[in-house]
């Protein structure tokens, strides 16, 4: 799985923010890379993405952060 989107330090945006909002509408699981930001920062920082989007945070590992949100139901696969 290819890495969908990547946040370095200080580029978590309204602009960050809603790109993200279109991967996980478009298809739900979401992979993102961490570009230069240490352990404890990385896990807090996945924590305000996916609360920010919406998103559960299923895993982090390294640098490497993969979010789900469900689509609502009735909406095109």
């Amino acid at each position: 799985m290819a890495d969908d989107c990547r946040l370095g330090k200080g580029l978590f945006s309204d602009e960050f923010v809603g790109h993200l909002n279109r991967l996980l509408d478009k298809q739900e699981l979401v992979k993102m890379r961490f570009a230069d930001l240490e352990g404890k920062d990385r896990k807090e920082l996945a924590k305000a993405v996916c609360k920010a989007v919406d998103a559960e945070c299923v895993q982090v590992v390294g640098r490497t952060v993969l979010m789900f949100r469900a689509k609502p139901e009735g909406s095109e696969v």
